[in-house]
């Protein structure tokens, strides 16, 4: 899919355009990597009046609806550097936030991650963070339109008028956009082995290789794999699709939550798991039910959360919360 995806984007419109990082911002990127929100609020509660409601093709929609160029960065862009009260808050931006927790949604978590100039915005008029929150920030010069990827999901409707189709590749593609790491991979096969101690003399201490050795008979085969982090991507164009999904999840709880009614179960990427929602009629346009995911069944020992990094850690039953 995302080669159909990927072919189908340079065919119309070339190569996306890709954004120079300097190095010392590296280590930033990837300690704050942006991810989707993943987490549960609450453990112990009645499964009466409970609902899941789902975001309906996500990224796609992130896309549709993005009301903003994306941010192209180039070594004549200033690095990160500390947001304070005079730093300015503008579209082709990025911004590095701090870990928030939000009383509002009976303990809803922004973790510390890159979000877009959209998504700033939007939480600062929400009241879900204020500027003090933010903790570095830098602004693109150069961007790619935000039409330019509307008009790559038309072309794929057009090529594949089933909606499943046309999810899978513009989804998958989506995912190759966010690609940070080269990989490369070498491998030969021999039955000398004098060979294959020599590769694991040069290439299994202090080497970028990772060396790996299987044996079948008297024959070996020996793999080398290199994975190294490149100084030019797209990852931004990327960050700015998943930050939009955010802001999307974050409206779908304003949308469904009602203050003193309403309990915020849990989230994951484009739906929420919440009790007593809101009366107010759902908008089938951007929403749908879903059936009730059994990961946030009360009786589970453990969960998933996702932390800052976007890795997937296990909360065990000693760290449950009664509420």
């Amino acid at each position: 899919y995302a080669d159909i995806g990927r072919l189908i984007y340079e065919t119309n419109f070339g190569k996306l355009p890709k954004s120079d990082t300097f190095k010392e911002d590296l280590e930033l990127i990837d300690k704050f990597t942006t991810s989707p929100l993943i987490k549960k609020n609450i453990f112990d509660y009645e499964k009466e009046n409970c609902f899941c409601y789902d975001i309906n093709s996500s990224y796609l929609t992130a896309i549709m609806e993005m009301e903003h160029d994306y941010p192209v960065f180039t070594y004549f862009d200033k690095n990160f550097r500390i947001f304070d009260e005079s730093s300015p808050i503008l579209p082709l931006g990025e911004y590095i936030i701090d870990n928030v927790i939000v009383d509002k949604y009976n303990g809803f978590t922004l973790p510390s991650r890159i979000l877009s100039y959209e998504v700033i915005k939007s939480l600062i008029q929400l009241g879900l963070i204020e500027r003090k929150n933010i903790i570095l920030y830098r602004i693109a010069k150069e961007f790619l339109s935000k039409d330019n990827l509307k008009q790559f999901v038309k072309s794929v409707q057009e090529l594949f008028p089933d909606k499943k189709d046309y999810k899978q590749i513009v989804n998958h593609f989506i995912g190759t956009i966010g690609k940070r790491y080269a990989t490369i991979t070498k491998a030969f096969v021999t039955n000398d082995m004098s060979t294959v101690f020599a590769a694991f003399n040069q290439y299994s201490v202090n080497s970028e290789w990772k060396l790996s050795i299987s044996k079948v008979d008297d024959l070996s085969f020996v793999k080398l794999k290199s994975k190294r982090r490149v100084l030019s991507d797209t990852s931004p164009i990327y960050r700015q699709i998943l930050s939009r999904g955010i802001l999307q999840l974050i409206n779908l709880i304003e949308d469904r939550y009602a203050f003193g009614q309403s309990l915020l179960i849990g989230y994951k990427t484009d739906c929420i798991y919440i009790r007593h929602p809101s009366d107010e009629p759902l908008d089938l346009v951007k929403y749908k039910i879903e059936k009730w995911d059994n990961r946030f069944d009360p009786k589970k020992t453990m969960f998933y959360k996702a932390e800052e990094r976007g890795h997937i850690h296990i909360l065990m039953n000693s760290e449950r919360h009664a509420i």
